[in-house]
């Protein structure tokens, strides 16, 4: 109830709900809630009384601190709320301005459960309440559900709740309660409990909730439960969560999701299998008992039938991995009678928890007939034959005092339940038996390993160590050949597959034979006892073929070629078995030979093992590891190596094989190329004895032809051995050729060059005692450092005598003697034994004219010295035929008179001494024998008669001779004339004479743009380097980068002749004899010629300044600024610019005008912004890099 007092009479009648309003505080409120109706009743003129619906109050109640409090209660009515008796509306009174209670009555009433459902399907309890209430304040320890209302009653049943899992409401009043599994669990174990709405109830302790006034709910107790409005039974179906099997009490234990009917329990519907999904074994239950009461577990104990029939699986339930459970849902249900969850053999449950049982079988007695092959195991109770451990049988047997035993591994039994396992041997564990020489006697014993054999409850049997065999019974069966099983032609091995283990001990091979076919073979081959005889599995032998018998059988062409070419025969005495048993016999004419199943062809590519060089027989002697096809050796494709690291310096060019197949290959060199390595200072040695060749060069005798492994260029081989050349060298012949000035010798073999000793070889005359030693001479050969054939040319002394010789002739009487030591070849063998005489094979006769090689002037003594290339009579001399001229073709000449003469005779050279009327005559010519370069010379051919008075070569005008030497006079030489290079920078000087470069004063020249001198407008060389021309009579100076920068800036100045000119003292420059130079006297000489610039200005550096945005630029040259286009330039980060990220190419800079070596560029903010954005340029040194165009700037002639 709400009372409104007004300041004067209201009419009730005006009241409109929905205008008022209440708010939780002054000013901004959290909390608001509208009146949606309501009854008024006056109290007196200005009172009115509200009586406020529950709708209203309950949602008020849903919004606290909404009027729980006097100071969270606050009233808002809008204007027109009421009005008075004046139909005046009530003033505003705001949400933000409210009105405070002035008297407030909390709410005092306590809530009241007024109904509950319990929900047993979804394990819900839903309380609905009188009012509102806080759903965090429920207690569920307060809540029992009890079985009638009365609990004071004997028959009653009941429960407290403990815990609760979750709970929710829609409404404020009405609160679910999600019962917790084990509260739930333990509701449904009581049959008498909670099973339908009579036998559903509930009793309440005083506050199990409170309501937003903090009111405690009533209780409700025990003695006067309140019953459930509505009980849903449970409808979900309970299922199986785990089991467990403990077999020590025979018990199976259940787990399920609830509490479940025990006596509804059907074990018969309880199967067992050894997979989860698609088992191979299963096993339905028969029967079984229980004694567990109502709850989640159930224990079963298993019947002695069922729990044997289990036990009979090999792999069911005895381990965790192969104990898996199935069931029907017939085979128990929950307390509500529904049925549990099937679990269908195709998704079985796995064991949880797993036991086993604890006795243990033993071992009584055995039997062992190896001619049978089986093993008899009697145990004192039944075994489960499949959980045998073959291999924990173990057989031993005593040899003196050495022991021997072996572990069954791949024998089979029988598969029953019995006291009795029957094993039977399997070939491999009888040969092995029979391999380790084991119960080859009844001195045989038996041993068992803890659990050879599992009982029929899985429990391993006793172990027993070295039990005598109770019955024995030896072997007396003989072997027997199953089949040649292979033969490998690739490695040499041969494969026989025998009926049992045979006695390695006990082969004979020279038994054993391969045939070409299987009756009256062409071909056979009967082993050698050499070979290796290996087991491969005990049945199965390989015989490794020895290299002797493998190379036998791979030589015969028409034996083990192929499969069809491959049989096998052997006698009786072969091999024996492990027990003296002699192999059933396989001969020819009594049984076919056997023919190889299996035929590996030899695709391994042959490899050589070794080789040795003979250059005694120049023989290649290869060892490979199988037989080559000689009818397919390339010898063109073997190259010579001088050491393991060198490239190939020589490539057979051929050779021959003369042999059949084999793997030992003699190759026989051809001679040149014999003579070619003999010719070398390699191969000399094994230590520089090397070869490489291709896969082609060699193919192996096999069916498929297989091509050799290489040894490539890179990893030549050494040979294994060196033979080395041992046999003198001789002269075969010797060869005279005056002509050409040689001697030609020609040898058996290469001689080594350098030992050739000229001194031991004497030149005997015909028909005279003249004979002479030759000279050395001079040794022209085209192979070095051995040949065979030596050619020498001559020496002077040695041809003066044999052309001023009139009785040289072919025969008889001219000979050669060659002494002993006088030659060896490139092996180091001296030629030996006697003097040697040979007859000149060839005699040519010098009849070549002969020509003038050179000649030098003495200008002093006045001197010519004419050199020819052929011995001259000097009396032969005729001066007038001499004509000394300044040029190949002459403009200055002077032609020699009678009066100069000679004092030689015979000789390679003629010294002419120039008369005083013909040397003034030259002197008096200009420019004409001043030095080197004007001093040529030509003559007639009767200047001169050879040894044998033919004329020499004339040297025409236009093909004169130029002086080799040259000794000038002592005159003062003369400045000529000069140009300017600017292309090269420097000066070409030009005087009357050969000039001294190196006397040259740089600093003594001034260059001027005019004739006088002035001082003001002059250039004073401040240094250079010189070179002097070939003639000597001109001298260039190549200016200092400053001086040529001066000339490069003043356009008007060392541009043309006429404002380019020289001036320098005496003391400038000195001819070849100390004369100093005659100076200009301090007038300027014009340049005859300026030679423009015509190269490109390069930079050569550059200067970065990001303070001031300053790009410097240094060239080699003066560069025009005017011409300067900074947006050719592109700024680097690193040395290999290319990459446009980390560059900037300059587009708004400026550079200077000015004409210099330095060109400045004046960076632009947007370019210097760009510079700085991007990361890592021009950061320093090293990450300032610059490139630019061809355009960038000219210099001061143009060039870019």
């Amino acid at each position: 109830r709400l009372l409104l007092t007004f300041s004067e009479t209201i009419n009730s009648s005006s009241f409109l709900p929905s205008f008022l309003s209440f708010v939780d505080k002054f000013g901004v409120p959290t909390q608001i809630s509208y009146l949606t109706s309501g009854t008024v009743i006056p109290v007196s003129d200005n009172e009115l009384e509200i009586i406020i619906l529950d709708s209203d109050l309950d949602e008020i109640k849903m919004k606290p601190p909404l009027l729980l409090f006097s100071n969270s209660s606050f009233l808002s009515i809008l204007e027109g709320g009421f009005l008075d008796n004046g139909k005046n509306p009530l003033k505003t009174i705001s949400v933000n301005s409210s009105l405070q209670i002035s008297s407030y009555l909390a709410d005092l009433s306590t809530p009241i459960l007024a109904s509950f459902v319990l929900d047993m399907d979804t394990s819900t309890l839903t309380l609905t309440w009188s009012e509102n209430v806080v759903l965090d304040t429920i207690d569920v320890s307060g809540i029992t559900i009890q079985s009638m209302r009365n609990l004071m009653n004997s028959n009653g049943h009941y429960y407290t709740l403990t815990n609760a899992t979750s709970f929710y409401g829609l409404l404020y009043n009405i609160l679910h309660i999600r019962i917790s599994k084990f509260d739930e669990d333990m509701i449904k174990a009581d049959v008498n409990l909670a099973n339908s709405i009579d036998s559903t109830f509930i009793s309440l302790t005083r506050g199990v909730i409170y309501d937003p006034a903090n009111n405690p709910s009533q209780e409700i107790d025990s003695l006067n439960g309140k019953i459930a409005n509505e009980f849903e039974v449970e409808r979900i179906r309970p299922n199986l969560l785990a089991w467990d099997i403990l077999y020590s009490t025979k018990t199976v234990t259940l787990q399920f999701s609830e509490t479940v009917n025990v006596t509804s329990f059907l074990p018969i519907e309880i199967s067992f299998q050894n997979r989860r999904n698609n088992p191979s074994q299963i096993y339905q239950l028969t029967g079984g008992e229980t004694n567990s009461n109502f709850g989640t577990l159930i224990e079963l104990v298993l019947s002695d039938y069922d729990l044997n029939a289990i036990k009979a699986f090999e792999d069911l339930l005895t381990s965790v991995n192969n104990s898996f459970i199935s069931i029907t849902d017939d085979v128990i249900y929950d307390m509500s009678s529904n049925p549990i969850l099937s679990i269908p053999k195709g998704s079985a449950l796995q064991v949880r928890n797993f036991n086993r049982d604890i006795t243990r079988p033993f071992l009584v007695s055995s039997s062992l007939n190896l001619t049978n092959r089986y093993l008899l195991l009697s145990f004192d109770e039944t075994v489960n034959q499949s959980t045998l451990a073959i291999n924990e049988i173990v057989l031993s047997s005593f040899n003196g005092s050495d022991y021997y035993e072996y572990s069954l591994n791949s024998s089979t039994w029988s598969n029953v339940f019995s006291p009795v396992i029957a094993v039977f041997l399997s070939n491999s564990d009888f040969n092995h038996i029979s391999l380790n020489r084991i119960c080859l006697t009844s001195s045989c014993y038996i041993s068992l390993d803890n659990g050879t054999v599992l009982d029929m409850s899985n429990l391993p049997s006793i172990a027993i160590s070295n039990h005598l065999v109770t019955n024995f019974y030896p072997d007396l069966a003989p072997p027997y050949v199953i089949e040649f099983s292979q033969y490998d032609s690739s490695n040499g091995i041969i494969t026989i597959l025998f009926s049992e283990t045979v006695d390695i001990y006990s082969f004979n091979l020279t038994h054993l034979s391969l045939v070409s076919l299987f009756e009256d073979a062409e071909e056979s081959y009967s082993l050698r006892n050499s070979n290796t005889i290996i087991y491969t599995d005990f049945r199965s032998i390989e015989i490794i073929l020895s290299k002797v018998d493998l190379l036998e059988i791979q030589t015969r062409n028409l034996l083990c070629f192929s499969q069809a070419s491959c049989y096998l025969l052997f006698s009786s005495d072969f091999v024996n078995d492990i027990h003296g048993n002699k192999i059933l016999p396989q001969t020819d004419g009594q049984w076919p030979a056997l023919l190889a199943q299996s035929f590996i062809y030899d695709f391994q590519r042959p490899y050589i093992v070794s080789y040795t060089l003979n250059m005694n027989t120049g023989t290649f002697n290869f060892q490979f590891n199988e037989p080559i096809d000689t009818s397919l050796i390339l010898p063109q494709f073997i190259s010579l190596h001088s050491s393991a690291n060198s490239s190939a310096f020589y490539q057979l060019t051929g050779g021959n094989v003369n042999q059949l197949n084999s793997d030992f290959i003699m190759l026989n060199m051809t001679l040149d190329d014999i003579n070619y390595i003999k010719s070398t200072f390699f191969f000399k040695s094994r230590n520089n004895t090397y070869i490489s060749f291709l896969s082609s060069t060699f193919t192996d005798s096999s069916y498929g032809h297989n091509s050799i492994i290489s040894i490539s260029e890179n990893s030549p081989l050494q040979s294994m051995q060196y033979i080395n050349d041992s046999k003198s060298p001789k002269i075969k012949f010797f060869r005279l050729d005056l002509d050409q000035d040689l001697l030609t010798l020609t040898f058996d073999e290469p001689i080594l060059l350098s030992t050739l000793n000229l001194s031991f070889f004497t030149f005997h005359l015909s028909m005279s005692n003249q004979s002479m030693l030759l000279d050395r001479g001079s040794l022209i050969s085209y192979f070095f450092p051995g040949s065979i054939v030596a050619t020498i040319r001559l020496s002077h002394d040695d041809l003066l005598f044999l052309k001023t010789s009139s009785t040289l002739s072919l025969y008889p009487g001219s000979y050669l003697d060659v002494s002993p030591f006088s030659f060896s070849d490139t092996a180091n063998n001296f030629f030996l034994g006697s003097t040697v005489r040979l007859n000149i094979s060839e005699l040519i006769l010098d009849s070549i004219a002969s020509k003038l090689i050179f000649f030098s002037v003495d200008m002093d003594i006045g001197l010519i010295s004419l050199t020819f290339d052929d011995i001259i009579n000097a009396a032969t001399l005729d001066s007038t035929a001499l004509v000394l001229q300044d040029d190949l073709r002459s403009s200055n000449r002077v032609g020699l008179g009678i009066f100069s003469t000679t004092t030689n005779s015979y000789s390679y050279i003629v010294d002419i001494l120039i008369h005083n009327l013909d040397l003034i005559r030259v002197k008096e010519t200009n420019n004409l024998f001043t030095n080197i370069n004007n001093s040529f010379v030509t003559y007639a051919a009767f200047l001169l008669d050879d040894s044998y008075g033919v004329d020499i070569i004339a040297i025409t005008n236009g093909k004169a001779l130029k002086a080799s030497n040259f000794t000038p006079d002592i005159t003062q030489p003369i400045f000529v004339e000069f140009e300017l290079d600017l292309n090269y920078g420097g000066l070409n000087l030009y005087f009357s004479e050969p000039i001294n470069a190196s006397s040259l004063i740089p600093t003594n020249i001034v260059l001027q743009p005019f004739e006088s001198l002035n001082s003001s407008q002059v250039l004073n060389i401040s240094g250079g380097n010189t070179i002097r021309s070939p003639d000597g009579r001109s001298l260039s100076l190549y200016l200092l980068e400053r001086d040529l920068n001066f000339i490069k800036l003043d356009l008007s100045f060392g541009t043309i002749p006429n404002n380019t000119f020289i001036i320098f003292p005496d003391s400038t420059v000195q001819d070849l004899v100390g004369n100093e130079v005659i100076g200009t006297d301090m007038k300027g000489i014009p340049a005859i010629r300026v030679i423009e610039d015509v190269s490109s200005p390069e930079l050569v550096a550059f200067d970065l300044d990001m303070n001031v945005a300053l790009l410097s630029l240094t060239f080699n040259e003066v560069v025009s600024g005017l011409t300067a286009s900074p947006n050719t330039i592109t700024m680097h980060s690193k040395l290999n610019g290319s990459d446009t990220f980390s560059s900037h190419n300059l587009f708004e800079s400026i550079s200077s005008t000015n004409n210099s070596t330095i060109l400045s560029i004046y960076i632009s903010d947007n370019d210097l912004n760009a510079i700085k954005f991007i990361r890592g340029l021009a950061l320093g040194v090293t990450s300032t890099f610059l490139s630019h165009t061809e355009y960038l700037v000219l210099d001061m002639n143009g060039n870019m």
